[in-house]
């Protein structure tokens, strides 16, 4: 992905079981408004400017369907919304795979946020909101309850303030990764710390590289049509 200048990108995949809300909560953050029906099989790519910490930020949206491949979701994220449906318990108990899963990936390192979604449904709730704060918890997550359906200005909030700490989150990583070279280097070559330049080290930005991706994620747009 290639960012304009004086901009930041930053890459939000949104990953859960088919008909959790998913394609619902990436349409009100990006217009603010409900998607009552969507094909559940179609993946798309979003983008939308918003103001984070005072910079210009490109935030890429990637509504995926299932986890089939999964690896190469994870290769191009800066983050995950991982999704479920507080009346779905197969839907949560998806969250729990995904974390195994995640564990044994070279991502694992990734900021993930849990959503429980369908807060409007109380009535047929099936996931406690203690258990969804549980697993989270657990796994190193931040955790939200949302609406798709009726709260607009509390799920932008959310995704917001989660971009936000997400992307001081990485920083801090790279900082830390480009230490730990340095350190290396410094060992090998038998310099002390001090006569390593400090400078940060940033990884070149993921892209989705495979058939796959190629495929699915060539609809591109600002807002979708409903």
């Amino acid at each position: 992905m290639k960012t304009d200048k004086g901009s930041h990108g930053f890459r939000l995949v949104l990953l859960g079981n088919d008909g959790v809300g998913k394609s619902a909560i990436a349409v009100r953050f990006l217009c603010g408004r409900y998607l009552h029906e969507y094909d559940p099989t179609l993946e798309s790519r979003y983008e939308k400017m918003e103001t984070v910490d005072g910079k210009t930020t490109r935030i890429e949206v990637f509504d995926t369907a299932g986890q089939t491949h999964l690896e190469d979701y994870l290769q191009a994220a800066d983050a995950v919304l991982f999704v479920y449906s507080i009346t779905d318990r197969v839907s949560f108990d998806a969250a729990k795979i995904f974390r195994e899963r995640l564990q044994s990936s070279l991502k694992s390192h990734l900021p993930i946020l849990l959503v429980g979604n369908k807060r409007e449904l109380e009535q047929g709730r099936r996931v406690s909101t203690k258990e969804g704060f549980s697993l989270a918890r657990e796994a190193g997550w931040r955790f939200h309850e949302v609406s798709a359906a009726t709260d607009s200005v509390g799920l932008k909030a959310t995704i917001l303030d989660f971009v936000r700490e997400a992307q001081g989150e990485l920083r801090r990583l790279k900082v830390k990764k480009g230490w730990n070279i340095r350190r290396a280097v410094s060992v090998l070559y038998g310099h002390s710390k001090t006569s390593i330049k400090e400078e940060t080290v940033i990884d070149e930005e993921p892209v989705f590289t495979t058939q796959h991706s190629t495929k699915v994620f060539q609809r591109r747009q600002t807002c979708p049509s409903l």
